[in-house]
């Protein structure tokens, strides 16, 4: 799962649900921003893109190395 937050480390956080469910830490990997905290967080299947909407603007993320 995507998770938009306002920790300042952390603005985008990947989850992992089966984690979440057995007790575990879910936090899998985060993105940090200059553009503030994060507001809200959309998931493209199409294009396997994730947007990320902050306080000062909107970023794409797409898988890579």
């Amino acid at each position: 799962a995507f998770v938009a937050t306002d920790n300042i480390t952390a603005q985008l956080q990947v989850t992992d649900l089966a984690k979440f469910r057995a007790g575990q830490f879910p936090v899998v990997a985060v993105s940090t921003t200059l553009t503030g905290g994060g507001r809200a967080v959309a998931y493209d299947a199409q294009r396997d893109r994730v947007l990320l909407a902050t306080d000062r603007g909107i970023l794409l993320f797409r898988p890579g190395p």
